[in-house]
């Protein structure tokens, strides 16, 4: 695991992922290493594989958990593990792993949940899941910037004059600001607006999408050779921003 962002100011950064942040894995012990001869042994934790028809290919679900850790990024070693092969019994050579192979790098997406409460026209939307402290790799001006995400929500009705999947149409609705709060790590925004008509009357869904805020370095501060700069010097270049999409998805009402 190598996180950006660091959930909480005194939390060391995890270097490898732990047990209990994967589930639904049969737990494989003490399995020898192909790639070496001495007793090296690794722990396995192995998933069911499933085979996609329309694709002919095999593959697998692995659910994880980082909890309290916002988006890290993730590389997986892999084996083929066979459990009833040599090794599965005591006193035997081990053949139960294939030699490993590392998987490409990738950013888990942070979790998020969302529940609707609907009375008569008045809704409250609360959305809430993992965020962070400070972000790394930031010039140090910067580096303490807090968990400053974004959530916008736009409500559609339905048209029926098209597909069910394409007739969907914003609406106008005024949706004031949520109120923001983050605790231990876990934020949540909550919206309360009233729907234009009675739910009874018109089909609604809401469009739910969270934005995060990336920052660009400054060259000059990345660059080794570089005169140190004054924090007013630093202010008067501030870093370039983008935005990129974190979360996003529809609920009916």
């Amino acid at each position: 695991m190598d996180p950006v962002h660091r959930a909480g100011a005194d939390q060391a950064i995890p270097n490898q992922m732990t047990p209990d942040q994967l589930t639904g894995y049969t737990f494989a012990p003490g399995c020898q290493l192909a790639e070496v001869n001495s007793p090296a042994l690794v722990d396995v934790a192995a998933f069911d594989m499933k085979w996609a028809k329309q694709r002919q290919l095999w593959y697998c679900d692995i659910p994880t958990n980082f909890c309290k850790q916002y988006a890290p990024f993730v590389q997986l070693a892999l084996v083929r593990y066979q459990a009833e092969s040599l090794g599965s019994h005591a006193g035997e050579a081990e053949a139960r792993i294939s030699p490993v192979v590392f998987a490409e790098f990738t950013q888990t997406a942070p979790n998020r949940f969302a529940s609707i409460q609907v009375k008569g026209r008045a809704v409250t939307l609360t959305v809430s899941g993992d965020s962070y402290g400070s972000r790394l790799g930031l010039p140090p001006l910067y580096s303490d910037t807090s968990f400053d995400n974004e959530i916008s929500v736009t409500l559609q009705n339905r048209w029926h004059h098209l597909p069910p999947d394409m007739a969907w149409k914003p609406c106008t609705c005024d949706i004031p600001p949520p109120d923001f709060k983050v605790i231990d790590g876990v934020s949540t925004w909550t919206f309360n607006f009233t729907l234009p008509r009675h739910p009874s009357l018109f089909k609604y869904r809401l469009q739910i999408e969270e934005t995060e805020t990336l920052y660009e370095d400054d060259p000059s501060i990345r660059t080794p050779t570089a005169t140190p700069r004054t924090a007013a010097a630093m202010l008067a270049v501030l870093p370039v921003e983008t935005t990129r999409t974190t979360y996003f998805d529809f609920l009916e009402l």
